[in-house]
């Protein structure tokens, strides 16, 4: 029911209170995710420097995998790189995790918008 949708993702809504796309905001809120991240300004699809993670099987197993994967030097992309192609494999429909504009939470001070 929308209550207990409302009350699942009320921690989620804070996250994107200062989203300026209403529509992400609306959708994060929503759904019941295990892992909401944000894109980089450097181009990459992710950005691992923050991470939001739910304490779920799903994160807990996700983690673990990303642990036990060859661990790649920084020129390389090191664990963004890593978590990437994990959760193109892993979770490629997305029902466990969002990327979403880093302009939600974590925006560069080169993108930021004051409000």
């Amino acid at each position: 029911d929308s209550q207990s949708e409302a009350a699942e993702g009320s921690h989620l809504t804070k996250v994107a209170s200062s989203a300026s796309d209403s529509q992400s905001e609306a959708a994060v809120a929503r759904a019941s995710l295990d892992l909401i991240v944000c894109d980089d300004i450097g181009g990459w699809e992710l950005n691992t420097g923050v991470m939001l993670w739910r304490n779920t099987d799903w994160s807990r197993q996700t983690l673990e995998n990303l642990w036990a994967m060859e661990h790649l030097p920084h020129m390389r992309g090191a664990e963004q790189a890593q978590l990437i192609q994990l959760l193109r494999q892993e979770d490629p429909e997305r029902r466990h995790h969002r990327i979403l504009d880093q302009s939600v939470f974590n925006a560069h001070p080169k993108v930021h918008n004051d409000g």
